[in-house]
């Protein structure tokens, strides 16, 4: 719990300094004792290595199990674990790369079995940018303008000889998102239907299950505010009201989402497009009210302008969806930076995971996006604390997995990061260096198999075709394929290589990055998470999956290995991209149409049709 100790509190007043105090000396705990501490029952400080055992010279371990503990605990312990183990991969990588990419004096290239010493001369030309270097891996950026999108995927010569995929790559994704027309004109005073307390209730479960679920953000004291502010009907022009009616409209937004997933809908279908109606009348009446959290810094305007980001995921609109993402950044940085004074540890904490939740949605955007401008929100990562206690949920169960769900988002969002920043950064990337590269996917790989090992039960997936236990299993599975797909990428890229050599192993691990596609597909499923927020996101990642797969059946002897699963891919793809395109009610994105398209050529490619 260390990691959290630095948390400021903002009271003047000697009773609060006292109860403050009294808080940080109850969280000073470590999470995980070593060994040694834990077998002799003396304090430690989680540390690696200690404090007892640095003084005394004896090797620090965390091998063995922690005593019975809470659940909360145990999560925070295997984050920490995690974060620690990523360190010393870091570590690992820079000194893998270093000997990979620097030759001896005399031309050789260094041994494998003993760290390489530069010779003066060149230390002082490799050492700054070296450490900035190491400093981004650490803090998990994504590298502007890196080169593993869809569209740069697209780009690859081997491709060429297609001209079905070259008609359709005329106009960027950025252009064809922005020329759209705008939403349907919001009506300057909209008449809120007249709703019930109970209502209200039934239907901002919907948020709590879903969008408070995959990014907890919200309190359950902040919502009950605002549900009282609703049924009271004391709406005015200030940052508060606006929440709510955000809060409204993501409800309808999420409760008609999941049901229209729904194959076994029971009960009045017809209430399913009204429900859908009341919630673009909400964000209407919330768009009118824009311009004051745009104005103010707080933490109510950030939970707006994070909200409005939702509606607009959810609307299929990534251009929206980024420049209100940018702004909740902004304006987080300096929420963080200055600490206001008179900031409760329950608003402070809010704030924390808004950071988290824009840090993964900025890059996830930036990921099929590179040129997009970034916040600087991912400068900061490695100085804010992950995500603490925080009363989120009505079930003490439900907040537990909430917690652990979003760690684990968090977690693979960094990781995907180092696999982008590492691989392909456009100047310093290693995919396209023969002798850098293995070394990197060879640890970025233990790191993704670290990730999967430390996942909770409840969100623990297999590694085949069997139905995850839960749509958040499935979401982390499908999260976990992609980066697999992309950290063996650079052996296909290889193999595409007429100069390269081949060999055994770099034939294996080519496999493995078209194998992880086509599971990737295969598993693809109306996970709620996926379609609310991340339809236009995935749409992209698909098509550059089948892409992937079509340069593969290039190559002599791969198609043995790949069919049948391969032909089924593309008709598997449409069939439910085509149901989600349609679920915002608006004319479709203009991009994710671009992708269906790009899905339906490769297919047609794939099997030979023309």
């Amino acid at each position: 719990m260390a990691e959290f100790d630095s948390e400021d509190h903002y009271s003047d007043q000697s009773g609060d300094q006292e109860q403050t105090q009294t808080t940080r000396r109850k969280r000073r705990r470590t999470a995980h004792a070593c060994d040694r501490c834990r077998s002799r029952k003396t304090r430690c400080d989680g540390q690696t290595p200690c404090a007892t055992c640095r003084t005394t010279d004896w090797e620090c371990t965390y091998e063995m199990e922690a005593p019975s503990k809470g659940k909360s605990d145990l999560i925070l312990a295997a984050v920490l674990r995690v974060e620690r183990l990523l360190k010393q991969r870091d570590t690992c990588i820079i000194d893998s790369s270093h000997r990979a990419g620097f030759q001896s004096p005399n031309g050789d290239m260094p041994s494998a079995s003993a760290p390489y010493s530069m010779p003066t001369n060149q230390r002082d030309t490799v050492e700054v940018p070296l450490q900035k270097w190491l400093h981004s891996v650490q803090n998990a950026s994504l590298s502007p303008l890196h080169i593993s999108t869809t569209e740069n995927i697209l780009a690859w010569p081997h491709f060429d000889c297609y001209p079905l995929l070259r008609e359709a790559e005329r106009v960027s994704i950025f252009n064809l998102e922005q020329g759209r027309a705008p939403s349907a004109g919001m009506e300057l005073s909209p008449v809120l239907p007249f709703i019930s307390i109970g209502e209200i209730e039934a239907i901002t479960m919907a948020f709590e299950q879903n969008i408070n679920f995959w990014y907890p953000t919200m309190s359950k004291g902040m919502l009950d505010q605002l549900k009282d502010k609703l049924s009271t009907g004391r709406l005015s022009n200030d940052c508060n009201s606006c929440l709510a009616l955000l809060v409204m409209a993501l409800s309808c937004a999420c409760e008609f989402t999941v049901s229209t997933l729904r194959d076994d809908l029971e009960g009045d279908t017809n209430s399913l497009p009204r429900r859908k109606k009341m919630g673009e009348m909400y964000f209407d009446c919330a768009m009118n009210r824009m311009h004051i959290p745009h104005q103010e810094v707080s933490r109510a305007a950030l939970h707006c302008l994070l909200f409005t980001a939702f509606y607009f995921a959810f609307s299929q609109r990534p251009l929206q969806a980024w420049s209100f993402i940018d702004a909740a950044a902004t304006k987080c940085r300096v929420l963080l930076a200055y600490r206001p004074a008179g900031i409760s540890q329950d608003e402070q904490e809010c704030i924390h995971r808004i950071f988290w939740s824009c840090f993964i949605l900025e890059s996830d955007y930036i990921a099929e996006l590179s040129a997009l401008p970034l916040s600087g929100i991912s400068d900061m990562e490695s100085s804010v604390p992950l995500p603490g206690q925080f009363h989120t949920h009505t079930t003490v169960e439900d907040e537990e997995h909430s917690a652990m769900y979003f760690l684990a988002c968090l977690s693979m969002r960094r990781l995907l990061n180092r696999v982008h920043h590492l691989l392909y950064s456009k100047d310093t990337g290693a995919s396209l260096d023969d002798r850098r590269f293995p070394h990197m996917v060879t640890e970025l790989d233990h790191q993704l198999e670290d990730w999967r090992r430390l996942l909770p039960p409840v969100f623990s997936f297999t590694l085949n075709k069997e139905p995850a236990p839960n749509s958040q299993a499935g979401f982390l599975r499908q999260r976990y394929l992609t980066c697999r797909s992309v950290i063996y990428r650079p052996y296909l890229m290889q193999m595409l290589n007429p100069s390269g050599r081949v060999d055994q192993e770099g034939w294996e691990k080519c496999k493995k990055c078209l194998d992880a596609c086509i599971e990737h597909i295969l598993n693809l499923r109306s996970f709620p998470h996926t379609v609310f927020v991340d339809t236009w996101i995935c749409s992209l990642s698909m098509a550059g999956a089948m892409l992937v797969l079509l340069a593969g059946c290039r190559i002599p002897g791969v198609q043995q290995y790949i069919y049948p699963e391969v032909t089924m891919l593309g008709s598997h793809l449409q069939s439910l991209l085509s149901k989600w395109i349609t679920i915002p009610g608006e004319p479709p994105s203009p991009s994710v149409k671009q992708a269906i398209r790009w899905i339906e050529v490769t297919d047609r490619l794939i099997k030979g049709e023309q």
